[in-house]
């Protein structure tokens, strides 16, 4: 059984995560999405795809949380992690565009390099996210507009499904 734990802050995140899910079910595969503030750890899983929202250049707080606590078991199984991030309109978020949104992206990697490191995982991929105007205060509109962003859903299904 495959264990799709994220971390979601308005729900991009958690629709990958299940939209995995069923790519993995649908390839023959057990898997099973869970936010990971519900679980206590990995528990008998034979793998894991861990991911979470970015905000401030870093995972959500309950994402690290879930890694820190479980990093040791998550070295003993195959294991794979994956950001979503609200800056950019590809999926590759890390690509060309203006120069904080390369420093955000950089960032980004750092922080995921750390977890990568943590976890003994095999791979990383970031994907984008869907932007919802409702979201974002006022203030977080104007700055996600001043670095390249715009609302709506950016989020590549072909490239999730290619990397599930």
């Amino acid at each position: 059984m495959i264990l799709i734990a994220y971390a979601s802050a308005h729900g991009s995140t958690a629709e990958i995560a299940a939209h995995m899910a069923v790519r993995l079910q649908n390839a023959g595969l057990p898997a099973v999405a869970a936010p990971v503030h519900t679980l206590g750890g990995i528990g008998t899983y034979n793998a894991a795809i861990v991911g979470s929202a970015v905000h401030n250049g870093a995972w959500l707080p309950e994402a690290n949380s879930f890694v820190e606590s479980n990093r040791a078991q998550l070295r003993t199984v195959p294991c794979w992690l994956f950001s979503v991030g609200s800056v950019g309109e590809r999926s590759s978020f890390f690509g060309p565009g203006p120069s904080r949104i390369i420093r955000d992206a950089q960032e980004v990697r750092s922080h995921t390099s750390l977890l990568v490191n943590a976890t003994g995982a095999r791979g990383h991929h970031a994907f984008a996210g869907a932007i919802d105007p409702k979201d974002w205060s006022a203030l977080g509109n104007v700055f996600l507009r001043a670095l390249g962003g715009r609302p709506g859903d950016h989020r590549s299904w072909p490239e999730i499904d290619d990397w599930t």
